[in-house]
């Protein structure tokens, strides 16, 4: 089960992203763009941040690639046994390392598998059914 990304986030403002060194200990999560600066330096996402109890946000990643930049938004496992039956989203600005023009291509880095048994993996007894309601941050 994948929930399904907000599109208004009109009323939420963004907060800067926190950059991660190195992803590899983290769960990569989906997200999608929703904006870039009119500089092209910045670019605004929407990314699931976890649960906010078993699963909850780290940072992002970015990799270039020549003029390639792959984009992971990332999250880690707590040690909650318990975990909510919940979404969280967060919406955060990334600087880029490159113009985001014709020639550059961001790419989204490959994600994490998402469902309740990932999400709770931490979890030995009284997971509670995940159901991808989203919980904006601020509200």
């Amino acid at each position: 089960m994948r929930p399904s990304m907000p599109t208004d986030i009109a009323d939420v403002s963004p907060t800067p992203g926190v950059p991660i060194a190195n992803p590899a200990d983290f769960k990569s999560m989906p997200w999608t763009l929703a904006a870039i600066s009119d500089d092209r330096r910045e670019i605004t996402v929407v990314f699931i941040a976890g649960d906010g109890d078993c699963l909850v946000r780290a940072g992002y990643h970015i990799t270039v690639d020549g003029t390639t930049l792959v984009l992971g938004e990332y999250s880690r496992v707590t040690s909650v046994r318990v975990c909510g039956a919940k979404t969280d989203y967060g919406v955060e600005t990334v600087p880029l390392p490159l113009d985001l023009d014709a020639s550059v291509q961001l790419v989204h880095a490959p994600t994490s598998e998402m469902s309740p048994r990932n999400i709770c993996q931490t979890c030995t007894t009284g997971c509670r059914r995940w159901e991808g309601r989203l919980n904006p941050p601020g509200r």
